[in-house]
């Protein structure tokens, strides 16, 4: 999780924040996310995250990068 907490610090640094703050907007955004009653949203959730878990914002940039990776984004 080292890579990921990186992304946070540098995303942080670059918006004039906290690590700390970064965390807990990509908590807001997860949860609001999670939340979203439109099936194919809650489809791409269960494909994301299948153990119904609330990920933290490091998994969450670890599987989401993942996925970006693996269907030939950045």
């Amino acid at each position: 999780e080292e890579v990921q907490m990186n992304v946070i610090k540098r995303v942080a640094k670059a918006h004039g924040v906290s690590a700390k703050e970064v965390r807990e907007e990509m908590l807001k955004a997860i949860r609001a996310g999670r939340e979203n009653p439109d099936p194919s949203v809650q489809a791409m959730w269960n494909r994301l995250f299948p153990n119904g878990k609330e990920p933290t914002p490091e998994e969450f940039i670890k599987v989401v990068a993942g996925v970006v990776k693996a269907e030939g984004g950045c």
